[in-house]
């Protein structure tokens, strides 16, 4: 029993999909739901019209869930384990809410230092870089947030007191972290300098296939010195993508982009290394430049296997995030600087993951009496299935209805009404449910119609 604004959550599980055969709730398998007719307890056909009953006939309807379990008596008294996992009935006129959500992969924060054409980066010179790691594993970790200052320090100065190469000052600020023993967990680096650009991509919208050649026109032969693994950038290109596959001239990106036909701004970057990069020196070489040092966020926390699997572990619910910042002698970030700092990738920490709903799962079945098991002798014997109902490392759609049940009596004489949600897991979306509840809505005289919740 819930009441406004809390809902009581009822969990299913329907991995296995849907059931569109008319039929009896006994023929539902492991993991498969039905939208069953409360009247005749008959599932329904999922491709054909709903009409709403109304109150001349019995309205309601309600979703049944195959059982996981593969003995229905564990013992001499306690049955029925391979009974349906039924909902409370649904009103569709009562139906508040109807609404799906998506998976999403997590997305690692990504901030890139550059440097371009720049005639200031003085020999003997010490360069600051101020980094700050900030979130729930940095703080979980050392009970603040994770900040360091890098410092790169220029070669000595010639007769001429040329300028110095950059890329120095960038390997010397990626080496320092990807050498430190805390820092290193949270952030790795790497440095990208400038291979080969003034290259045309031909026209494609939303796509990871990308035609090019060397010139603004479509005859053109393809650039020299393109390889797996380096970042591409340009219009219509998204920051941060790379070159994940090398055939002519198609390339394969990491991420979709789009790009006007013959474009001639697309530029390529190539890893350096410390150990084989060597220095550009002289009155011009190191003016000319075009690198850049790229922070990727990431941190792995330690997770327990099934066997050993708690409700209370702790699992991350938030991404690492990466502030960085070129600063002077007295830690002021705001000094004139060569160097830019740019966010190239905003973290996401995703969603739709089993870690999450596995728990949402323990909890809904805790409330039809069947508490989980942390003995997994104790799961093994009373046929527990729930760390095999769900996958911790899949992600997963959920639907979701919400509606509510009308008191006829209430011993305080106010008219009131519960509210339930039906949470419906399933490995991919069913067009054919979603049309059917939204015709039965519709026919119901509910304006609520599926809605996708970001």
């Amino acid at each position: 029993m819930a009441y406004f604004p809390h809902a009581f959550q009822k969990m299913l599980v329907g991995t296995a999909g849907f059931n569109s055969t008319p039929g009896s709730t006994l023929t539902l398998t492991a993991g498969q739901i039905g939208v069953v007719r409360a009247s005749d307890h008959q599932i329904q056909n999922l491709a054909g019209t709903p009409t709403y009953t109304g109150s001349s006939g019995n309205p309601l309807f309600y979703l049944a869930q195959g059982s996981f379990h593969t003995t229905d008596k564990i013992g001499p008294f306690h049955g029925g384990y391979k009974e349906t996992v039924k909902s409370k009935g649904i009103n569709p006129k009562y139906v508040s809410a109807f609404y799906v959500t998506e998976p999403a992969a997590p997305v690692n924060e990504v901030v890139g230092v550059s440097v371009l054409n720049c005639t200031t980066i003085a020999c003997d010179t010490t360069y600051r870089l101020r980094l700050d790691v900030k979130g729930s594993p940095a703080l979980r970790f050392l009970t603040h947030n994770l900040y360091q200052t890098l410092d790169a320090k220029t070669p000595c100065c010639d007769s001429d007191n040329n300028n110095a190469d950059p890329v120095g000052v960038l390997l010397q600020w990626k080496d320092q972290i990807n050498e430190s023993p805390i820092l290193k967990e949270f952030v790795n680096a790497k440095v990208f300098n400038f291979k080969v650009g003034g290259f045309a991509g031909a026209a494609t919208t939303n796509s990871t296939t990308l035609t090019i050649d060397d010139t603004s026109g479509a005859t053109g032969s393809t650039p020299a010195n393109l390889a797996v693994g380096q970042m591409i950038t340009g219009a219509g290109i998204p920051q941060n993508t790379f070159i994940t596959a090398v055939s002519g001239g198609t390339l394969t990106l990491s991420k979709a982009a789009t790009v006007a036909g013959n474009t001639v701004a697309l530029k390529v970057y190539e890893e350096v290394l410390t150990s084989s990069y060597v220095l550009e020196t002289g009155a011009s070489a190191p003016d000319t430049n075009d690198a850049m040092l790229v922070l990727t966020g990431a941190y792995v926390d330690t997770t327990f296997g099934n066997c050993s699997f708690s409700p209370m572990d702790h699992y991350e619910l938030e991404p690492i995030q990466i502030y960085a910042a070129v600063v002077d002698t007295e830690g002021d970030p705001c000094q004139t600087s060569c160097f830019t700092v740019t966010e190239l990738q905003s973290a996401y920490q995703g969603k739709g993951f089993g870690e999450t709903l596995i728990r949402e799962l323990i909890l809904s079945k805790r409330y039809a009496q069947e508490p989980f098991q942390t003995d997994p002798r104790m799961r093994e014997v009373l046929d527990d299935t729930t760390l095999s109902d769900l996958s911790r490392t899949t992600r997963y759609f959920a639907y979701h209805i919400l509606h509510s049940v009308p008191r006829t009596s209430n011993p305080s004489g106010t008219m009131d009404a519960d509210q339930y949600l039906v949470k419906v897991v399933v490995s991919a979306r069913n067009t054919n449910f979603e049309t059917y509840m939204n015709t039965l809505l519709t026919s119901a005289g509910n304006h609520v119609q599926l809605a996708v919740q970001l």
